[in-house]
């Protein structure tokens, strides 16, 4: 038994299945049908957490290295401002 695992905008990443190495004859219950879906789900859940968390901190790198571009052109302007008007 397979489920997709399929993210907040539609796109499917993947699926969640259990695999055995023995045959079986019957059919799974629900409630083991049911208790794959939650697993899904949980693994849906910590995907989108770990994305969440991936661009989260790309936007600190972002914020951080903006930061340090502003900090350089200040001074290179202080500096050159100095050397004009000394």
């Amino acid at each position: 038994l397979g489920l997709p695992l399929i993210d907040k905008n539609g796109e499917r990443l993947g699926s969640f299945c259990v695999l055995d190495s023995s045959p079986h004859s019957t059919p799974l219950s629900d409630e083991v049908k049911s208790q794959l879906q939650i697993l899904a789900i949980q693994a849906m859940a910590l995907i989108e957490h770990n994305r969440l968390s991936v661009e989260n901190e790309m936007s600190q790198q972002r914020l951080l290295e903006a930061s340090r571009a502003s900090i350089v052109n200040e001074m290179t302007r202080s500096i050159a401002h100095e050397i004009n008007n000394p």
